[in-house]
């Protein structure tokens, strides 16, 4: 009967007795086995089920038991059913693991334990599933942290430890039987003070968790780089029960990160160096065209390859292609011819005064031409090659259109041993100049001074240079091609509209000659009778009375219409100066001895500067003599109130100069420009032709006259006249 027990002295199945202790309660006993928490089964000879209690019908489910069935038609596999009855049979008391089957499809491990007692069998079942599939995911969770790469240590509330995996025994390089009982400060106090320690074990205690990089140390006492993390192992009551670390070696990281980091800065700092080395050049490119001329361009080419704030090469030689002559000539250099001039040089430019700017300091080169250039320009004249020498080393770079760098020990190219001589140098590097494939000429640099060794790396440099070098080069060609294009064409127009002027002037002139040699005929006549009747009328008359004063303006004005008559006339007919060898300080101190009267009389002082070694030159003495009082006149007349009138005199290799400057009031710009016309006057009285006159008469001696001004400071008037010739 299913879930019952008859009560007496024993209890019976199928003629087995199970004897009972006499004082013990049936009642009692079968409440026993009832409540018992583990499934009990009562198996008879033939190993069916004679009885079972509630425990068992709970594991199986209501139905999934019953009275007389056999115990093997509880196994869910049929495999297990013979090892059952083996069990069974032996009678041995040992503990069996088994599948069962469970109403509704379900399943059920359990631990059998059978007690044979006569023909029957008492069968206890414990019912292993939870502890079946907490073994399964213990055993899958040790095998995956045996199998992890990354170290794990577990250790208790005192630090220490109780488990490791492989890796970690691995990392460490200690065997598991010397970590265990290990304390886990071992592994880090030799790389971390003692306040870190504490600050670790501080924070995993009150915040649950920590990680950082800690530097380990191996068994052998080496170190290496771990990333470790430690988290609490906590129990249902949410106290600690010790903690795991896993701890991974980033020592190969750490490397890499290393390394990549140095490769990182190397990479930045040579962008950094190209990208200046570019802004440089671009610089320089820029610096290249605002130069005019080709010679301060071939300058600055080699100034850039050479100064210390660009290239730094002690010597640069710079040949240009001449196809006139079908040579690669030779054109400047620059650098020093030993290592002593060389030291000179170099402490003299540190001295220069330089703004900062790559621009700066090439202009600030520029501008103090090297004084060591001689033996280098001696010896790029020595390069100069024909275009026709196919061996040069020079011309093979034009020909391949790239760039060399020559060694004596190592040379991708036939040895050019006339170079090396020449150049007194076996390793320097040679740039071809070329824009749009045609060829320019050719820089060659070296650093026969410092023996610093030319690399590639120069040579990416040089021929950025190369190539804004040759373009400049190009252009300043092109800009004197087309200057003198426009210089011809300008010669030709001027020459054009000088010659419509002559003509046009040539027919006035005669016109006005005739006008004025007619008008000068009948006025001169009686104006010399008024002016001698004058001055022979002065002698007599009595200089107190008043006609004496009427009869000196009548033989003053009388002079003053007769000098009107010669410029007008030497304005319509300019005569041809007859020139004779003479000292010009004797000629100005004659004419200013004839002006005296009238320098004292406007209170003006002379200050004569003549050069005693002044050479006699060529001159017209009466025309020159013209252009001195119209000077000094309008200088006279410009310091009314006074002043000083300074006179110098100097020369040079071709040329004398008078300059006369006064104190006077000045002339205003816009009258400065106009002194020159004829008939234009500032002043109330006079023909506007004395100036104009004067620089016709110093133009035909073959030189020139100049007027400077400034208001309320003076006038300055420059005459240049010809030591020779004129």
């Amino acid at each position: 009967m299913r879930g019952s027990l008859r009560m007496s002295s024993e209890i019976s199945a199928n003629s087995q007795s199970i004897p009972l202790c006499s004082n013990l309660d049936h009642a009692y006993l079968n409440e026993y086995l009832q409540t018992s928490p583990l499934g009990i089964l009562i198996l008879d000879d033939h190993q069916r089920i004679a009885w079972f209690n509630r425990e068992v019908e709970q594991m199986l489910g209501s139905g999934g038991v019953s009275a007389g069935c056999e115990i093997t038609a509880l196994c869910e596999n049929g495999e297990d059913v013979n090892p059952l009855r083996e069990y069974l049979a032996a009678r041995n008391g040992r503990w069996m693991n088994l599948s069962l089957k469970q109403s509704g499809d379900g399943s059920i491990h359990v631990k059998i334990h059978a007690f044979p007692r006569g023909a029957e069998t008492l069968l206890y079942m414990e019912n292993i599933t939870v502890i079946s599939a907490l073994s399964e995911e213990l055993f899958n969770f040790k095998s995956a942290i045996n199998s992890a790469e990354d170290a794990i240590v577990l250790f208790d509330n005192d630090g220490l430890i109780f488990y490791t995996n492989p890796a970690f025994e691995k990392q460490t390089r200690w065997s598991a039987d010397c970590i265990l009982g290990m304390n886990i400060d071992r592994f880090w106090k030799e790389s971390l003070p003692r306040e870190a320690c504490e600050i670790i074990w501080r924070q995993i205690r009150e915040t649950s968790f920590w990680s950082g990089e800690v530097a380990c140390r191996r068994a052998n006492g080496e170190s290496f780089d771990a990333d470790i993390r430690i988290t609490p192992i906590k129990e249902e009551s949410q106290s600690v029960a010790g903690f795991i670390c896993i701890q991974r070696d980033i020592s190969r990281q750490k490397k890499l990160e290393k390394e990549l980091s140095m490769y990182s800065e190397i990479l930045e700092r040579k962008v950094d160096d190209r990208t200046t080395a570019l802004s440089k050049l671009h610089e320089i490119s820029k610096l290249f065209h605002s130069e005019e001329t080709l010679e301060k361009r071939l300058r600055l080419v080699l100034i850039a390859a050479t100064a210390g704030e660009t290239f730094r090469f002690n010597r640069a030689f710079l040949l240009l292609v001449n196809e006139d002559t079908q040579w690669l000539e030779g054109k400047i250099a620059i650098g020093p011819s030993n290592p002593q001039e060389a030291s000179s040089i170099w402490s003299e430019i540190e001295t220069l005064p330089k703004d900062g700017t790559i621009t700066g300091a090439l202009q600030t080169y520029l501008a103090h031409p090297g004084r060591g250039d001689h033996y280098v320009n001696e010896l790029v004249r020595h390069l100069s090659v024909p275009l026709s020498n196919h061996s040069s080393i020079l011309l093979q770079s034009l020909r391949n259109k790239r760039s060399y760098i020559v060694r004596k020990s190592k040379t991708d190219i036939d040895f050019d041993a006339d170079i090396i001589h020449k150049l007194g140098s076996d390793n320097f590097a040679v740039v071809p100049l070329l824009v749009r494939e045609k060829p320019i000429g050719v820089l060659v640099v070296d650093n026969v001074i410092t023996q610093r060794i030319i690399v590639g790396e120069d040579l990416k440099m040089l021929n950025v240079l190369g190539s804004q070098a040759a373009l400049a080069i190009a252009h300043a060609h092109a800009i004197e091609a087309l200057a003198q294009k426009v210089k011809e064409a300008e010669n030709a127009n001027s020459e054009l509209r000088l010659s419509q002027q002559k003509l046009v002037e040539s027919e006035k002139f005669a016109a006005l000659g005739q006008m004025a040699a007619t008008v000068a005929h009948e006025i001169r006549t009686p104006l010399v009778a008024i002016g001698g009747f004058a001055q022979q009328m002065l002698k007599t008359e009595d200089k107190s009375k008043k006609n004496y004063h009427y009869l000196q303006i009548i033989r003053d004005e009388a002079l003053r219409l007769e000098d009107v008559l010669n410029h007008l006339l030497y304005y319509a007919r300019p005569s041809t100066p007859l020139k004779e060898e003479q000292d010009i300080n004797r000629f100005l101190e004659s004419i200013l001895s004839f002006m005296k009267a009238e320098s004292d009389f406007n209170n003006i002082k002379v200050d004569l500067r003549f050069d005693p070694n002044l050479p006699r030159i060529r001159f017209d003495r009466n025309q020159m003599r013209q252009v001195m009082i119209n000077i000094f006149k309008n200088a006279f007349q410009s310091m009314e109130k006074g002043g000083t009138l300074t006179i110098e005199t100097r020369s040079d290799e071709e040329w004398v100069f008078l300059q006369i400057r006064d104190t006077g009031e000045g002339i205003a710009p816009e009258h400065l420009n106009r002194i020159f016309e004829p008939f234009y006057s500032t002043k109330h009285s006079g023909t506007g032709l004395g100036l104009h006159v004067s620089q016709r008469i110093v133009a035909s001696h073959g030189g020139n006259l100049s007027i400077s001004s400034r208001l309320r400071e003076g006038t300055t008037a420059l005459i240049r006249l010809p030591r020779k010739g004129g």
